[in-house]
């Protein structure tokens, strides 16, 4: 969580989702993933909004996003309305904006085709998410398969992206409604995670590096992999 009260997090291959309060002193509440409707026995990573709702993401075709409160994790998921035209296919990642205010969905369609657009979020009286409104247009449409995706400040994203022809994975800054901005290769790139500059985009490899942006390339900051910012 943006405010550090909690911590979520995928265990078993994505067959189980756990979620613990930093305050509450005790065990980590786990979630099985069938228990969430559409899940499929899998679950995409986790995402914590500034409202304290924990946004669960079965991994079905055609399933719908779900939320519980991060202050109660044993209460079950409710799944959050899909806006008309749908979400595009099977849910790959979600991420909930820094303001609360928006949903970054990457989405698998029937071809095997990823894209990725945002979604407003809209809220009952209590803040809960209820439904997503219309997604924007596509963002970095054609580039490739979308590996992994995160918010970079208010108004971008970072996407990790395989290209259609092959080679090594490169990520893309794009802006919502906006230009996209193209970085220098990954070799071996499988997660991407950013903060609020161009500065702090991090890549996770598949040899265990967490690598950040030197001069026009890539440094290892440390060892790891699957680096998260808060949110």
């Amino acid at each position: 969580a943006v405010d550090g009260s909690c911590y979520a997090w995928l265990e078993a291959g994505g067959r189980a989702l756990r979620v613990r309060r930093t305050a509450a002193g005790g065990a980590a509440v786990r979630l099985d993933a069938a228990s969430v409707a559409g899940a499929a026995g899998a679950l995409g990573p986790p995402s914590i909004d500034r409202h304290g709702w924990v946004w669960v993401v079965p991994a079905a075709p055609g399933a719908s996003p779900a939320v519980l409160p991060a202050a109660d994790p044993r209460v079950p998921p409710v799944a959050v309305e899909q806006p008309p035209d749908g979400l595009g296919g099977r849910l790959l990642r979600v991420r909930a904006s820094r303001d609360g205010a928006r949903l970054l969905v990457v989405a698998e369609d029937g071809g095997g085709v990823t894209r990725v657009r945002v979604h407003a979020v809209v809220r009952d009286g209590g803040g809960r998410p209820v439904r997503l409104g219309p997604g924007s247009p596509e963002l970095a449409p054609g580039a490739g398969r979308v590996l992994d995706a995160s918010w970079l400040g208010g108004d971008r994203v970072a996407l990790l992206v395989r290209p259609g022809a092959g080679g090594d994975p490169l990520v893309l800054l794009p802006q919502v409604l906006g230009p996209v901005q193209l970085l220098a290769p990954v070799p071996g790139g499988e997660s991407v995670a950013a903060g609020s500059g161009d500065r702090d985009v991090v890549v996770g490899t598949s040899d265990g590096r967490l690598l950040v942006r030197s001069g026009a390339g890539w440094a290892q900051l440390a060892r790891g992999r699957h680096p998260s910012y808060p949110g």
